[in-house]
């Protein structure tokens, strides 16, 4: 299995629009007036719902009565890692590591192994970007910055 789809309650449906189409570059799939569908990737594999608060008592959709803080984590190749930490950062998006410290270069979780950064979306999602490193996986060590994953790694 795959997930295919998630949904979020926003407060601001057009605010929100602009943020997930202009800074992230995600393309829209369906305009369904209070709840909006957008296509995560190009080959349509997966799929973000943004659902306007207070405007849907779909039985199928989340509850939109509030907006309840959620996270979620989007994957780009290892290779457009720093170059999509960067187009963050000229959007002034502020990103931060596992640690909660402003950051370029990220952090890694050690046990999947993957480098990541997070940063919030204008109803304070918590979003994250990640790569999946090729080293094997190191469960018996605590999350790092990817600078010093490498030193470990080199000194290993």
């Amino acid at each position: 299995m795959r997930l295919f789809e998630q949904h979020l309650v926003v407060s601001d449906l057009k605010r929100s629009a602009v943020f997930y189409e202009e800074i992230l570059g995600f393309q829209l799939g369906l305009n369904a007036g209070e709840i909006l569908f957008y296509w995560i990737d190009p080959s349509h594999h997966s799929m973000l719902g943004l659902w306007q608060k207070g405007k849907s008592n779909n039985p199928f959709g989340p509850d939109t009565s509030q907006v309840l803080r959620q996270h979620l984590a989007f994957e780009v190749p290892k290779e457009r890692f720093h170059e999509t930490v960067q187009m963050l950062k000229n959007s002034n998006v502020q990103i931060n590591d596992f640690f909660g410290e402003e950051t370029e270069e990220g952090s890694v979780h050690p046990w999947t192994p993957i480098v990541s950064v997070y940063f919030s979306d204008p109803d304070g999602h918590v979003l994250e970007i990640l790569s999946k490193l090729p080293d094997e996986p190191r469960p018996n060590w605590n999350p790092m910055s990817f600078s010093e994953w490498r030193q470990r790694l080199e000194s290993e």
